[in-house]
């Protein structure tokens, strides 16, 4: 059944928004975020600012919906688009570091879609769970790291709203990989540039 949201939804909104500024050069934890799903060959990895201010500017610390919100109106069964997973690793205090998966749907009518699954928190701050409207520039965001410019067809069923997905840890799996792939690059990229240099200083 899909319901208007009255003013209490249109505060929540308006708060969600004001706090979390789209994409906004906030201040940065030393995050760095994997993403994979469909189209995708190799995991797309978001450091640096992007990756630091990923939680707040996604609306991870703001309250949410139980369902999408589309363009104000609370859809239990909107048809979202492919889903993608993102998985940020944070380094906390002391040594410590949390691993926080979020559901996107870049693709989704009437704007970008996130899902934040229950239980999860980040460096002790707890997040709330449930699905947010993506903040302005989200879609245009991601496409500028690497994302298709146009959604992979895929099944109906596959693309509604999907409370299940919240309990899956195969996407917090894939995206633990990816990080990890992500990191092995990284290290075998610093050595064959040392390697490089050894070589030209030989010669």
């Amino acid at each position: 059944m899909r319901r208007t949201l009255g003013l209490s939804g249109l505060a929540l909104a308006l708060t969600g928004f004001l706090s979390a500024p789209a994409f906004a050069k906030g201040v940065p934890t030393n995050a760095v975020v994997s993403i994979s799903g469909p189209g995708i060959h190799f995991a797309i990895t978001i450091e640096g600012e992007d990756g630091g201010s990923w939680l707040d500017s996604t609306g991870g610390y703001g309250a949410k919906w139980e369902v999408p919100n589309v363009a104000g109106t609370l859809a239990p069964h909107a048809q979202l688009g492919p889903a993608y997973d993102a998985i940020t690793s944070i380094d906390c205090s002391e040594g410590t570091r949390s691993i926080v998966h979020q559901v996107l749907y870049p693709y989704a009518p009437g704007g970008p879609q996130i899902l934040m699954p229950p239980g999860q928190t980040a460096c002790d701050a707890e997040l709330p769970a449930g699905y947010v409207p993506a903040p302005a520039g989200f879609l245009d965001t991601l496409l500028g790291h690497g994302f298709p410019a146009h959604a992979p067809a895929m099944d109906a069923a596959a693309s509604s709203a999907n409370p299940d997905r919240d309990g899956n840890p195969l996407g917090v799996i894939a995206g633990l990989v990816a990080v990890a792939v992500a990191a092995t690059l990284a290290l075998l990229g610093v050595a064959a540039q040392l390697r490089g240099r050894r070589r030209s200083a030989a010669a």
